[in-house]
């Protein structure tokens, strides 16, 4: 019975725990934090396919819903074009400095390394840290601004093209 309350009492403590996170992700005026990559797992499914919102070059952006039904954008950085821990971590401080009304809200990061033991051309085996690197943002609809800027698909003309970007500056 020991074993049961005490795994209740972690699953509460972690429902509390992601709650101040909900809390402050949704909270415009606050700071953008760690979040947790359990948190983040728990938000898009295991970075499930239905929730995967795109792929870049640098990564692939997901879907995440919090409890409250609100939603935000989790970006996974591609291990391939991982970046070295002193450039997240100056992008990272670029987009905690970085606010304006036309410009979409940076909510948090993850940074967190897993070891992985991996076979060398089928002969010996070796353990690899493989960093896991992940940007938050708040989740706007209609896909992203460079779609609407730089696609005549979207219908926008040159001059409102112009005004949007000229709002960004």
């Amino acid at each position: 019975m020991e074993g049961s309350t005490s795994k209740h009492d972690s699953l509460v403590q972690k429902h509390v725990d992601f709650g101040i996170l909900e809390n402050n992700i949704q909270d415009p005026t606050a700071t953008p934090m760690y979040l947790p990559m359990e948190f983040l797992k728990t938000i898009t499914c295991d970075f499930s396919k239905e929730q995967e919102l795109g792929r870049g070059g640098y990564g692939v952006v997901y879907k995440g819903i919090l409890s409250n039904g609100k939603m935000i954008a989790v970006k996974k950085l591609l291990e391939i074009h991982m970046l070295k821990d002193d450039k997240f971590q100056n992008e990272v401080t670029f987009l905690m400095d970085l606010k304006h009304p036309n410009i979409v809200r940076f909510t948090g990061y993850c940074a967190e390394s897993r070891w992985e033991v991996l076979q060398v051309n089928g002969k010996k085996y070796v353990m690899v840290e493989m960093p896991r690197r992940l940007l938050c943002f708040e989740y706007l609809h209609n896909k992203s601004l460079d779609k609407y800027i730089s696609a005549e698909s979207y219908g926008l003309g040159w001059h409102m093209r112009y005004k949007i970007i000229r709002g960004i500056s």
